[in-house]
């Protein structure tokens, strides 16, 4: 799985992987505070910073999509996302 996210939802998204036993990878902002990606690397997630906007990171999600054959889960708009 991977996402673009520096909140609740790169550690929700790098808990349900641990959960049901698949990697993750989340790509943050450059300027994301350490705590958040100390958060989501002790969760087992792979961190790549990207950018600092979220049209930065989609981009660079996309491109990890394609080279690493992921599954995308997007942080915000998304029916499954929408409905928690």
């Amino acid at each position: 799985m991977i996402t673009y996210s520096f909140g609740n939802h790169a550690q929700a998204v790098a808990l349900a992987a641990v959960l049901v036993e698949v990697s993750t990878v989340v790509v943050m902002p450059r300027t994301a505070p350490r705590i958040k990606t100390e958060e989501v690397k002790a969760i087992d997630a792979e961190v790549i910073f990207a950018g600092k906007t979220s049209v930065a990171r989609k981009a660079r999600t996309e491109v990890v999509v394609l080279h690493r054959d992921l599954w995308m889960v997007p942080p915000f708009d998304h029916s499954w996302i929408i409905a928690g």
